[in-house]
């Protein structure tokens, strides 16, 4: 499977925040900073073209924090000698066996809510 390059707009600090925030230093050796690229990288299985760390980022509106993020974590595995883009594995998330299923009652109050009232019926609809 080819991995497609990550294609977002390059963040700068200046988009992410005009005031300075705190920020903290994180040393990290090879196997973990090699666990944080595959950990960024995990492809969603709608289209294999948005990581689930790009997805939560856009569900959240931090969508150039992670851009920034996966810039900082790429350059680091540049100089550390780690495989980056399509050099690196891919990864998927994806359902890897059939769900669990079950039957639950619907309580009355919920199917009131889903039916419509005997106004909205039309002669020969059931209620």
């Amino acid at each position: 499977m080819a991995k497609k390059k990550r294609e977002e707009k390059e963040a700068t600090e200046d988009e992410i925040s005009t005031k300075r925030v705190s920020s903290w230093k994180l040393k990290l050796n090879r196997q973990e900073l090699t666990h944080l690229r595959d950990l960024l990288s995990i492809l969603l299985p709608n289209e294999m073209s948005t990581t689930v760390s790009q997805s939560l980022a856009k569900s959240q509106g931090r969508q150039p924090i992670e851009a920034l993020l996966w810039q900082r974590v790429s350059s680091l595995c540049v100089e550390a000698g780690l495989p980056t883009e399509e050099d690196a594995p891919d990864f998927i998330v994806s359902a890897s066996s059939s769900p669990s299923i079950d039957v639950f009652e619907i309580t009355s109050d919920a199917m009131d809510d889903d039916r419509p009232s005997d106004e909205s019926c039309n002669e020969g609809d059931e209620p």
